[in-house]
């Protein structure tokens, strides 16, 4: 049986498995791993933001959350280690992220913030983690929320 497909059962997707932080960085592809490792501590660096491990159901599993005192309503990150595809999400006011497609950003993150699903007034900006590229992806699309919210 492949790793992933053992992995996905045993800690990411299995519910009552009420895996760590470590558990679900160790379920993931090795040539992601690093990147993932990376984005989780810019996101933990920044000012005020603590970290959770909390079960979403499918498609999130279990899921990192970042939550901060500016964003009170819904946590302020959230990276899912998929172990096909992580991702990091971002909900931000859709003002922000029409600020964000006027910016000087790569097409590939133009294209995510264009693609990205609005409810009540929050876009969801998921940003997949795979290469060092997407890496720098979030840490723009993060460092524009950043000063949005002026943290």
């Amino acid at each position: 049986m492949a790793k992933t497909a053992r992995i996905y059962r045993e800690v990411w997707g299995d519910r009552f498995s009420n895996p760590t932080v470590e558990d679900l960085l160790s379920s993931l592809q090795d040539e992601t791993t690093g990147i993932v490792t990376e984005a989780r501590n810019y996101l933990l660096e920044l000012p005020g933001v603590s970290e959770e491990v909390h079960w979403y159901g499918l498609p999130w599993c279990w899921t990192m959350t970042f939550t901060c005192e500016k964003t009170k309503d819904i946590p302020w990150a959230y990276l899912v280690p998929n172990p096909q595809g992580a991702i990091v999400s971002l909900p931000m006011k859709t003002e922000l992220r029409t600020k964000l497609l006027a910016e000087n950003i790569s097409r590939s993150t133009t294209h995510i913030l264009e693609e990205s699903k609005t409810v009540n007034g929050t876009a969801w900006i998921n940003l997949p983690l795979a290469t060092e590229d997407d890496l720098e992806s979030v840490k723009i699309v993060v460092g524009h929320k950043r000063a949005f919210l002026k943290m």
